[in-house]
Formats: C-alpha cells, structure tokens, sequence
C-alpha cells in the first residue's frame, strides 16, 4: 500500500515483473512507457498516468516510475496496473491524502491541523495550554474577531478584563482605577482641589485631606461599581 501527498510529484518502485514464460524470471529490459502504467483515480476509469518519463530499471524486475501533480491529484484509492508484452500483469495500490495529513503523517515535526467544532465542558483550562503556547505570531490577523465571539462574548471579555485587581493595598481593580484616572483628569472640583467628583459632576469620586504643607494626609476613594 502506497501513502500519497495529493497533489504531489512522486517516484515509486513498481515491479517485479516477472516472465510470462516462467512467472519466475525477472524482466530487465522493458520499456515502461506512460501509456503502459495505467491509473484508476478513486475508482474511476484507467488512463495513462500524466507523467512523461519513462520507467526505468532497478534491479531484479523492479522499476522507479515516477507519478506528477496531476497523477496524484485526486484525493482516494490509487490503483496503477501495467500490462506489458512478455511480463505478467503488475498493480499496486495506494491512497492519496491531503497535504497536511501527509505531512502530520511522515515528514518530521509536523503536526495535523485541525478544525474544532466542539469540545467537551471544562476541556479548555490553563493547565491544557503550554506556557507561551497562545502567542501573536501563532495568531493570524484577524483571527479573532466580532465573527467569532459569541453574543456577549465582547462584553464578558471586557467586564473580566475590567476585574482585574491591578492595586493589591485596597484591591482596585482595573475599572475602579480607571474610573478614579477619569475623575483626576477631566472631572470637576470644589474645596480648593481637594474634592474631585466625575466629569458631569454627579459623582465624587477622590475626597483628600490636606495639611498646611499642601500635602495629602489621606484620601478617600470612591471608584464606580
């Protein structure tokens, strides 16, 4: 059995021819042209394989035959038969794969690629990731989009991103230092400065005690929920 890359050119052994006479007699000699190896591409009618070059001896009846791009274009069962004058009948079989399953299969550090449509519950966590495994040049442009974020997918991603505790003394999260940054820089003040509320002035968000010195002894945050 043959394992093809589809779509690729490719040299194989076919043979032994043997005798007609004997059926035990290898033939040396033959002339192994294209019209002389037929194909069947995935059980369809036998033609002649594409590739102009002739077969040539090896040794003890077996020839290289070599199969081009189009010979091996078709994905599934590959039956080459020869019938020449003064050998008996020769086939092999074979299955042509796509590219990359071949390439998963026999060439070296390739993996399969693959598309999932769906995985069991629990299956994604971080310890199934290797560290650094999810990187950018891993990830094609594009790659993740609003076309493949479930309905309020966005919106889960941001409220977690939003959680994340960024100041340890007081347990801040992003959204509440964001929303105190917000109020520092373009809201509204009373008390000399020391009273900060929200640009539109509904909210106070920093109350600071200052001493003489014009130095802030305390503070009282109050970030948004």
């Amino acid at each position: 059995m043959l394992w093809l890359r589809q779509s690729t050119s490719v040299t194989i052994v076919l043979g032994p021819f043997l005798s007609t006479t004997d059926g035990f007699t290898p033939q040396t000699g033959l002339s192994v042209t294209p019209s002389t190896v037929r194909l069947s591409k995935n059980g369809g009618g036998f033609a002649a394989k594409a590739d102009a070059t002739n077969g040539t001896h090896m040794e003890n009846g077996n020839y290289s035959v070599t199969l081009n791009a189009t010979d091996t274009g078709t994905l599934g069962r590959l039956r080459i038969h020869a019938n020449i004058a003064t050998a008996l009948p020769l086939w092999d079989d074979g299955v042509i794969l796509p590219a990359n399953m071949w390439d998963a299969m026999f060439a070296s550090g390739v993996l399969q690629n693959v598309n999932v449509s769906s995985h069991d519950a629990g299956a994604i966590t971080a310890a199934a990731f290797a560290a650094n495994a999810i990187t950018s040049t891993v990830l094609a442009t594009d790659s993740i989009s609003s076309a493949q974020i479930a309905t309020g997918g966005a919106q889960e991603i941001a409220a977690a991103v939003k959680a994340l505790v960024i100041e340890t003394a007081g347990s801040y999260t992003l959204g509440q230092a964001l929303s105190i940054m917000l109020a520092v820089l373009a809201g509204r003040t009373s008390s000399s400065g020391a009273t900060i509320a929200t640009p539109d002035g509904s909210a106070t968000r920093v109350a600071a005690t200052i001493d003489s010195g014009n130095n802030r002894t305390s503070m009282s945050l109050t970030p948004s929920t």
